[in-house]
């Protein structure tokens, strides 16, 4: 893809967002790779690869909704929403 080859951390926090877990349910993610015999995946460097993530799916979302079958126009603004409100909030979480 476009964001090239990256650690494991981003595909970590992509089935975070992606499935929508919450905290325990992000914690029970890492704590399965763990026990399969992933590394640690410590929480900054977590958060770090979900604000990329969310920002590179917000953007996508973006522009695919101004060049992008006007049938799914709609859909792909609701996804650019979402993405982007998550990424507020994980920002202002931050703050």
């Amino acid at each position: 893809t476009l964001v090239g080859a990256q650690p494991v951390a981003w595909d970590i926090a992509g089935a975070v967002v992606e499935w929508q877990l919450d905290a325990a349910g992000g914690a029970q993610l890492l704590a399965a790779f763990a026990a399969a015999g992933g590394g640690a995946i410590a929480a900054p460097v977590l958060r770090f690869y979900q604000a990329a993530y969310l920002a590179l799916r917000a953007g996508q979302c973006s522009l695919a909704a101004a060049v992008h079958d006007p049938y799914e126009r709609d859909r792909l603004l609701a996804a650019y929403e979402r993405y982007r409100n998550q990424l507020n909030e994980l920002l202002a979480a931050l703050a």
